[in-house]
């Protein structure tokens, strides 16, 4: 059974000497290496001075410590989906975000109204948007928002989901279909009936569309 190695003074020494080397080192990175300079891309909702201040990235910080922890400090509000960090030699730091957009408005059980983003995750502070979306199968909501970026060149006002389908009211015409999948194969028939003024209900079903007047 071999013996445990006990600590010289020479080990005990270098360590020391080892700690006080990277604390200089960390010290001076402070003061060396501060970042001058912050670039924000991707913003719409959050402005610059916000991004920097949730990063934690402004000038005089120093340079070297700008990393992926700060991404994910960004990503934890709800507005950003993704943050990348790029850091430019000497003293540049590039944040890059891409930003959750608004795509409609959920009435929830209790009537209170949320805005919320394609992924389903509500942001706070947001104006309401149309559609409203509206419904009692929450596990249609997904699918729901995705009709509801679909659809939205034409201006939906209100969406409805339910276990049997989706109602989606334009300003003068109704529109029934049963899934994402068929409204995206049929939709085209939308842009012309929609001029028709004599149409005012469609229904879209995997296999084609029904008009009614």
């Amino acid at each position: 059974m071999t013996s445990p190695i006990k600590p010289t003074k020479e080990n005990l020494t270098w360590g020391m000497s080892l700690l006080i080397i990277i604390f200089a080192l960390l010290a001076a990175s402070r003061f060396v290496l501060p970042v001058w300079g912050v670039l924000v891309s991707g913003s719409k909702h959050l402005s610059p001075k916000e991004v920097a201040h949730m990063s934690g990235i402004s000038r005089g910080n120093p340079w070297l410590w700008a990393s992926n922890a700060s991404a994910k400090e960004l990503e934890d509000s709800p507005w950003i989906a993704e943050a990348r960090i790029i850091k430019h030699f000497p003293g540049q730091v590039e944040v890059k975000l891409i930003e959750r957009e608004p795509v409609g408005t959920l009435i929830k059980a209790d009537g209170s109204r949320m805005t919320v983003a394609l992924d389903g995750m509500e942001l706070p502070d947001a104006s309401t948007v149309s559609p409203t979306l509206t419904g009692w199968d929450s596990s249609k909501l997904p699918e729901a928002l995705k009709i509801a970026l679909l659809m939205k060149p034409f201006k939906p006002l209100e969406i409805r989901f339910t276990p049997q389908g989706y109602r989606i009211q334009l300003k003068d015409l109704r529109i029934w279909t049963d899934s994402y999948a068929s409204l995206l194969k049929w939709g085209g028939s939308v842009k012309i009936l929609q001029a028709d003024q004599r149409s005012a209900q469609i229904n879209i079903y995997p296999w084609g569309v029904s008009v009614q007047q």
